[in-house]
């Protein structure tokens, strides 16, 4: 892989973990398994995250944010339920 500045390999390693979460579920997203997805290394997902639970935190609020721009993108917030917005966050439906 060619050199990559830190904001962008580790916005990479992030969107990897999404990409694993909603794809495989929660309990794939191990480093190994992100590692394989963003491939890199699993000593960069350490070099760029303190914890594999520092990675999990940030990829939810990722995933939120992602989420809560779809619906906005789409008009669906407008007439969602605070319930059907809280299933689009949580990796329930496959958006």
């Amino acid at each position: 892989m060619s050199y990559l500045s830190r904001d962008v390999r580790r916005q990479m390693i992030l969107e990897a973990a999404v990409k694993v979460a909603y794809e495989e579920g929660l309990s794939a997203m191990t480093v190994r398994r992100i590692a394989e997805e963003a491939q890199t290394a699993t000593g960069q997902i350490h070099h760029h995250f303190a914890s594999a639970a520092e990675l999990k935190a940030e990829t939810f609020k990722l995933s939120v944010d992602q989420a809560l721009t779809l619906l906005n993108d789409t008009g669906k917030q407008e007439n969602a339920s605070y319930m059907e917005m809280l299933t689009w966050c949580l990796f329930i439906e496959n958006h």
